[in-house]
């Protein structure tokens, strides 16, 4: 199976200056910072979520997916991710 994933270049997918080493207090300050979701016009309700983080390696992350039914997509483009 050819997995789309593969076609990403992650090493080269962001600029070094904007990938922050963090420890996991700062994380946690960090992402209570960002919006949780959507919200109509005047930000009175919210709507749907925005953001989902997950956290820790490939392999472990990957195999948490699959036994929850996760299937991975098969490679659909013609030019990988992050190349610029």
């Amino acid at each position: 199976m050819r997995v789309d994933y593969r076609l990403v270049d992650f090493n080269g997918l962001y600029a070094d200056n904007v990938i922050a080493d963090l420890s996991r207090e700062e994380l946690k300050e960090a992402l209570e910072k960002v919006p949780c979701c959507t919200t109509n016009e005047d930000g009175t309700k919210f709507g749907d979520p925005l953001n989902l983080v997950i956290v820790g390696n490939f392999s472990d992350v990957a195999g948490s997916f699959v036994q929850r039914g996760w299937v991975p997509a098969e490679e659909t483009y013609q030019r990988p991710y992050g190349k610029r």
